[in-house]
């Protein structure tokens, strides 16, 4: 028996994220324990003196993956439970952490094609900060617009850093 749905998509928005932070010349370090609140870091990297080292700067990431997704006004629409949502309203330390929403495709056979050319992974993730804000009940649920320009690429990820960096969070 395969593992649970939901694990896939856990499993498929982790390897996108890697991927993305690979791409950007930064370094994805997975949280063992995500059922805290936060799936992992992307870190900046430098090379100082002809050596490569990992840096201070960096921001946490909160991951959803989910086909349940709406796309409307320029905004995706992502319904969040209330236990995840408090967990990123009451953040607190020096680096952000921000929510990274993967969309993938209903049917389970778009979500990930592979050939000898082609590695082709369906569709994409959105990020964004939720502002500090009062908790809200956990057994409900609160739902996040994500601005569509907001795609979870490298850019973003070398943006993001450089606001950390700058102090701009």
């Amino acid at each position: 028996m395969p593992i649970p749905t939901n694990h896939m998509k856990e499993r498929l928005s982790e390897a996108y994220i890697r991927l993305v932070a690979a791409r950007a010349g930064a370094k994805f370090d997975p949280t063992e324990a995500p059922e805290y609140g936060v799936d992992g870091a992307i870190r900046k990297v430098q090379y100082p003196n002809g050596k490569y080292k990992g840096t201070g700067w960096l921001f946490h990431i909160q991951a959803k993956a989910t086909e349940n997704v709406g796309l409307n006004d320029g905004f995706i629409s992502y319904k969040m439970d209330g236990k995840a949502y408090n967990k990123l309203v009451s953040w607190e330390g020096s680096s952000p952490c921000i929510l990274v929403v993967f969309r993938v495709p209903k049917d389970q056979n778009e979500w990930l094609n592979i050939d000898e050319d082609n590695l082709l992974l369906k569709h994409c993730c959105y990020w964004t900060i939720l502002p500090s804000e009062s908790e809200i009940n956990p057994k409900s649920s609160k739902t996040i617009r994500i601005p569509r320009n907001q795609i979870f690429n490298p850019d973003a990820v070398q943006s993001l850093l450089q606001k950390v960096e700058s102090g701009r969070f």
